[in-house]
């Protein structure tokens, strides 16, 4: 199976040539202005790739998703938000969380990071920030690694944010791509 991985699109998904797959993954800020008109817009592009899944979260550009996730129609997408979905037999769990000190949506202080809600046996996890020291130019989620170092069954983490510090890497047998601003295709 292959998961193309994707984030950071600031409202330029249309410019996008995807490679084909099962999973589609976005990592958070499809937007730019987070106004519900890019979010439609998203939505209407990413529920018609011809993937057979596509999962999303948000990210700390996008403010109406954050502010009024109800008024979206989510048919076809699975999006999560700070939740867990199972697809294909893998354990998938997403957050938009994003540490800044600034007050924009998903984010929380650098302090305030608490990530033990996340399963013990998610394998794949979807985290809009990407884990301090990895893809991360050294502005990642200190708190976020020593959790992702407790999941024993955790085989990728997916992030974006820093856009300057997209790529992959493998650390312990996992494997972390940070796809802000690009594509990274993954076999799985």
């Amino acid at each position: 199976m292959r998961l193309v991985h994707i984030s950071d699109t600031h409202g330029k998904h249309r410019e996008l040539s995807l490679p084909g797959g099962e999973f589609l993954v976005h990592s958070g800020d499809f937007s730019e202005y987070g106004i519900d008109v890019e979010t439609h817009a998203f939505l209407n592009w990413f529920r018609v790739q011809p993937f057979k899944h596509r999962i999303f979260i948000g990210g700390n550009h996008d403010e109406d998703l954050a502010n009024n996730p109800k008024q979206f129609d989510f048919t076809g997408i699975n999006y999560l938000n700070n939740s867990s979905v199972e697809l294909e037999g893998i354990k998938f769990y997403g957050s938009g969380a994003s540490p800044s000190e600034f007050n924009m949506p998903f984010t929380y202080l650098p302090n305030e990071a608490n990530w033990s809600h996340i399963p013990d046996n998610t394998e794949i996890l979807i985290t809009h920030t990407p884990v301090y020291g990895i893809c991360d130019d050294s502005l990642g989620c200190k708190t976020l690694k020593e959790r992702i170092d407790e999941l024993d069954n955790l085989k990728m983490h997916l992030a974006g944010h820093i856009h300057q510090a997209h790529g992959m890497h493998k650390r312990n047998g996992v494997l972390f791509s940070n796809a802000a601003t690009v594509i990274n295709v993954i076999s799985i």
